[in-house]
This record gives C-alpha cells, structure tokens and sequence, in this order.
C-alpha cells in the first residue's frame, strides 16, 4: 500500500514491522532522510514526489492512505484525483483528517469563540468535504470505529509553537497577527490555569475514514 505525506515515518514504520508492504512518498526529502536513518527505516521504500502528481502508474497498489496531509495541499482535490488513479479496483484509501474538537475548544476559548482554526488551512478544511468529493468521485464511504486518545500538552509549547509558526493554521497570519494571538493565549493560561508551565490534557477521538473504490 502506498502513504502519501510520509514524513518520517510515524506510520509506515511500524506497519512495514508488521509485516505490510508500504511505499512513502512525500514532498519533503529531510523529512524522507530522517525516516530512512530511523531503525525500520529501511524497511520502507520512499520515493520523493508530490501529491498532486504522483510518479506512479494507474493501479499500481492494492490501498492508499494519508494522514493529516490534505489540509496541507492547497490543491487538495487534485491529490485526491491522484489517490484514486494510483489504487488498483476493488480497492480502498484511508484517510485521516487529524485535528481535536477538544483542543479547538481551548483554543477557542483562550483565542475568542469566533476562532475557527479551518479558516488557516491552506488546503482541506474539513473531512465532510473529503467525503463529498469522494462520493463524486464514485468512492463508498465508511467511518471506522474511532479510537480514544489522551493528550498532555504543555501549554509552553503550544505557545512556543505560535511564535515558531508551526501550525499550520497560522501559515496565512502576518508576523503580528501570530505574535497578538500567541499574547492572547498567554493572557488567556495565566488567568485561567495559572500559566503556560500548566499541563492539561484533551480527549479526542482518532477517527478514520474508508473509502472503497468499486471493482
């Protein structure tokens, strides 16, 4: 099976240890370097290639998935297209749009209730969108069994990630939009958890979603 959005390897690595074959491909070749010098790297073959034109023929896998790549890809239809055309039929491509409606609530309420963190993505917004298009595209949808998962974030580094720029929702801001909204979420954890050295959690739901391509 192919992944798109490799990266280092946070999912193709223990599946390849398990025993099943994937291909990485992704934009990035330090992200593809640092996965090759991972222990199991090796055991991924990777290729350096974009989304939106992937430098594969038609049905050359039996599945496909990517995750937290789409709302990346400012073209995202066109790497949906590319999925499609690469997976052989009857097949099917997963996808997780990542994200937590937990974190976007302590978002929400450190930046102001009109936060809508979708509103940055240079790409997919949403995964009902996803799912449309996938259904236009004749693809059968499933929504698997979520997982749940607990996250201990230290708000630091929420906010050191603000002023890094390393979300990709504050890509569109201007060096002072960021720096106000990083000011904010300061003001916000000092008044409301006693700082940023404060290490709540959030709850969020892993959920994938199938899309069968017809034989």
């Amino acid at each position: 099976m192919l992944e798109v959005g490799v990266g280092t390897g946070r999912w193709a690595v223990p599946l390849a240890r398990r025993g099943v074959a994937v291909v990485g491909v992704d934009l990035s070749l330090p992200m593809l370097e640092r996965l090759r010098a991972k222990a199991g790297g090796e055991a991924v073959p990777l290729v350096q290639g974009d989304a939106t034109a992937l430098p594969f023929g038609d049905g050359a896998f039996e599945a496909a998935y990517v995750c937290h790549v789409l709302h990346l890809v400012p073209a995202w239809e066109q790497a949906v297209q590319e999925l499609l055309r690469v997976v052989a039929r009857p097949g099917v491509v997963l996808a997780d749009f990542g994200g937590s409606q937990a974190f976007d609530a302590l978002l929400s309420r450190a930046l102001g209730e009109s936060f809508d963190r979708g509103a940055g993505f240079p790409g997919l917004r949403d995964v009902a969108q996803l799912d449309e298009t996938m259904r236009e595209l004749g693809a059968a949808v499933r929504v698997l069994p979520g997982v749940a998962q607990r996250i201990d974030r230290p708000l630091r580094m929420v906010l050191d990630r603000f002023r890094g720029n390393q979300f990709s929702w504050t890509w569109t801001m201007t060096d002072e939009e960021r720096e106000a909204a990083a000011a904010r979420f300061e003001a916000w954890a000092d008044d409301a958890v006693g700082g940023v050295d404060a290490i709540p959690y959030v709850d969020q739901e892993i959920a994938w979603h199938a899309y069968d391509l017809p034989g």
